[in-house]
């Protein structure tokens, strides 16, 4: 309790750790006991290995296209919520998602939003999804419409970029 959640990169397998990142968390705090400022998530972009996307269980999401000399906060338009995953684009190193989970907030709604300007807006891409928290998001490598996320009460996937799931 009290650590600062840092982004930290290793060069040497694991051996040594060097922060790349300030605190991405709103620090130590949280509600009903539960402590926040953990980072939950981390996706690297494979077509620029500088981009990295973060997340917090505080609600912050955070963007660097510079190997995390600089970090932008890319979430203050999305709901305040537990950042359950980002995952960078397999096409496009601009475009990240970003899934996020309301349970502890009551919140049973489908959240997964998409930016293709590496977060200066963002698009609900939760189509028809019934209300559920979403977990996690896997993007189809031979196809840039099909996805598959893990929510609360099972797998789905859309094929045509989040607008109907089955």
């Amino acid at each position: 309790y009290g650590q600062k959640a840092y982004v930290e990169m290793s060069t040497d397998g694991g051996l040594n750790w060097t922060a790349i990142s300030g605190d991405l968390s709103n620090g130590p705090g949280g509600q009903n006991g539960v402590v926040y400022g953990t980072v939950t998530t981390i996706a690297a972009s494979p077509l620029a290995p500088n981009t990295l996307v973060a997340g917090t269980d505080d609600g912050n999401v955070w963007f660097t296209a510079n190997g995390g000399q600089n970090w932008a906060k890319i979430s203050d338009n999305l709901p305040k919520r537990w950042v359950t995953r980002v995952v960078a684009d397999l096409w496009d190193a601009n475009t990240v998602y970003v899934c996020l989970s309301g349970f502890r907030n009551f919140d049973d709604m489908a959240h997964i939003y998409r930016s293709t300007d590496g977060g200066q807006n963002w698009s609900n891409v939760a189509g028809d999804l019934p209300d559920m928290p979403v977990n996690d998001l896997i993007l189809d490598p031979t196809d840039p419409d099909t996805w598959y996320i893990a929510t609360d009460a099972g797998v789905m996937v859309t094929y045509n970029g989040g607008a109907n799931w089955e």
